[in-house]
């Protein structure tokens, strides 16, 4: 019988071995995603901006170094920048009025910073800020971005000391 002709006639499907490419492929793109994630934490070269809410913020990866088991410790100078690093470990030289606290991390994986390092910073608005995370050391600053470059270059003053 001939086929009808609106439908077209199938081709029987022919596998062929480059079918299997693909799998492979993605076999070898999961296994070096997973390599990657399990890789050591390279360092922070280039300033990440990030919110911060509520005294919340998100360190992503970078967390596990600041807060190995789930509580770093904080250092504050006035109207400047804060610093974050794992427990026992001491800040780097901050300009002005210094505060000390320690700061735990939420369930859901951010750093909790108390409202007196909140404070500390002089931001307009201590629930809801911006802020430049900056790899230093063995920890991460805080800079936040209301009057960044003073704050930048007081900072950069400190160490230079």
């Amino acid at each position: 019988m001939p086929p009808h002709p609106h439908r077209p006639t199938r081709r029987p499907r022919r596998r062929t071995p480059d079918r299997a490419a693909p799998h492979a492929a993605l076999v070898e793109l999961l296994v070096t995603a997973a390599a990657e994630l399990t890789a050591p934490l390279p360092p922070l070269p280039v300033p990440d901006g990030r919110p911060v809410t509520r005294g919340r913020v998100a360190l992503g990866r970078y967390r596990a170094l600041v807060a190995p088991q789930g509580v770093c410790a904080a250092a504050v100078g006035f109207n400047t920048a804060a610093w974050l690093g794992p427990p026992g470990a001491s800040p780097p030289p901050l300009p002005g009025l210094h505060h000390s606290d320690t700061a735990a991390v939420d369930p859901r994986g951010r750093v909790v910073l108390s409202r007196a390092v909140r404070a500390y910073l002089a931001v307009e608005d201590v629930e809801a800020f911006d802020a430049v995370v900056v790899g230093i050391g063995d920890g991460l600053l805080l800079i936040p971005c209301e009057d960044f470059a003073r704050r930048q270059q007081e900072v950069a003053d400190a160490l230079a000391r």
